[in-house]
């Protein structure tokens, strides 16, 4: 039951990051307006997906965290940490009332740990969390599909050029179906931003709004990043050899 617990908190969190959900303003004013655009709008998604993966699948490891918020929900947090060479993951959570932590090593064996109540358990999680390559793209193709985007010029973030690309206002919003496209759905407000390096990663995905529907008013945000590109370590945790001892 522990282990259900912890895999379905992970489904629920990107149910909200990645299908329904929608989050996260954006980052600082670009610094050169007058820069050559990596992109030319309107953005090809998959041009822009598939350079992404290319950059992070040549890096080897990256990091990709989402932090996510719904309603008057408490914030989310989760940190995938991902290893393409070995297919290693290590998940942790570092927001909520009972944190996790997920291991899983290229060969698919798999352990969490979980703190509930102040009681440490351990689980087998096998099928709880999947291999790296499927962590690869995660947020970076909804806000593609979501926004109509503009370009903004470059900036610096940790001493890299990135491009700026922002989506500003309800008429900024273009989705095909779902829960936007409904009828008895307004978008009050909506905003969106993509921060871009050279390579092509996308290194900054954010995008927030609020709705009005027939439940009432709701406000949904998201935040993803990609980082430590080629420097993530996915060394076993000190943890993983007493969760082996205990579902033994």
């Amino acid at each position: 039951m522990r282990r259900q617990s912890a895999t379905l908190a992970v489904a629920a969190l990107l149910l909200v990051a990645g299908c329904t959900a929608l989050g996260g303003s954006g980052g600082g004013d670009a610094t050169d307006a007058n820069s050559d655009p990596l992109y030319e709008t309107p953005l090809d998604t998959d041009a822009v997906v598939d350079a992404h993966v290319d950059a992070v699948r040549d890096a080897g490891t990256f990091t990709f965290e989402t932090n996510n918020s719904y309603g008057e929900s408490p914030s989310q947090v989760l940190v995938f940490r991902g290893d393409l060479d070995t297919g290693a993951v290590y998940v942790t959570s570092r927001s909520g009332d009972s944190p996790f932590q997920m291991y899983r090593f290229g060969n698919g064996t798999a352990y969490e740990r979980r703190v509930d109540d102040g009681e440490v358990f351990y689980d087998d999680a096998a099928n709880a969390v999947d291999g790296a390559s499927n962590w690869v793209g995660e947020g970076v193709r909804v806000p593609l599909d979501l926004f109509d985007f503009a370009y903004v010029g470059t900036t610096t973030a940790d001493g890299e050029t990135v491009h700026v690309y922002e989506a500003e206002g309800p008429s900024s919003l273009a989705p095909s179906d779902g829960w936007l496209s409904r009828d008895d759905v307004t978008v009050e407000s909506a905003r969106a931003t993509l921060e871009i390096g050279e390579s092509g990663v996308v290194k900054r995905a954010s995008y927030a709004f609020t709705v009005d529907d027939t439940g009432g008013t709701t406000s949904v945000s998201v935040t993803r990043t990609y980082s430590n590109l080629g420097e993530t370590d996915l060394s076993p945790p000190a943890w993983i050899p007493t969760a082996r001892n205990a579902t033994a």
